[in-house]
């Protein structure tokens, strides 16, 4: 075949957002957190898409910045219909107070080829009613820290939970004789 002849032209340093993670092409973004009234301790789902025309499979999330009083995950790719059109994540954020709270708002950057620019997308902040938590009463004080209690009662485990070894035993190596004297004896 006839050899190729390529154009390559650096990303402009100019203009470029500090959350530019790479993506090149033309997108759209979408972001949409679920549910938005809940209990003091229970999970938020936050679902960052991101569709358009440029490499979908290099596409980094957007970073939620974390914002006291919410403890986040890491985001983390979901499956999608169809890859080639679309690139979600899901990131999860705990809302550790009660009342009205705002989730910080999620921006998308990405270079522009056509118009050789860096464009930002930026969706929220969005906000949630967050209720007292339920008093947990599953959970129980084995023993304070400096205190001249005795051991604790141990637990008693189910028949479901297989026990895990945390040493593999006396290793010792195989012999030719002892190998080969079970081969010929089979």
């Amino acid at each position: 075949s006839e050899p190729l002849r390529l154009s390559v032209r650096d990303l402009p340093s100019v203009g470029r957002p500090a959350d530019f993670a790479g993506a090149v092409g033309q997108f759209d973004f979408e972001a949409d957190v679920a549910p938005r009234e809940l209990d003091a301790g229970d999970p938020v789902t936050v679902r960052l898409r991101i569709t358009g025309d440029g490499n979908l499979a290099t596409v980094k999330p957007p970073p939620l910045t974390a914002v006291p009083p919410f403890r986040l995950y890491e985001a983390q790719p979901a499956k999608e219909d169809d890859p080639a059109v679309a690139r979600v994540f899901e990131q999860g954020a705990i809302p550790e107070a009660s009342g009205r709270l705002e989730l910080s708002a999620v921006r998308f950057s990405y270079f522009d080829p056509r118009a050789e620019e860096y464009r930002s997308i930026v969706r929220g902040p969005v906000s949630l009613d967050v209720r007292p938590g339920k008093e947990r009463r599953d959970e129980r004080l084995v023993a304070a820290a400096g205190s001249r209690q005795g051991a604790p009662e141990p637990e008693k485990l189910g028949r479901d939970i297989v026990y895990i070894k945390d040493a593999p035993g006396a290793l010792r190596r195989a012999t030719a004789f002892g190998l080969g004297f079970w081969f010929w004896l089979l």
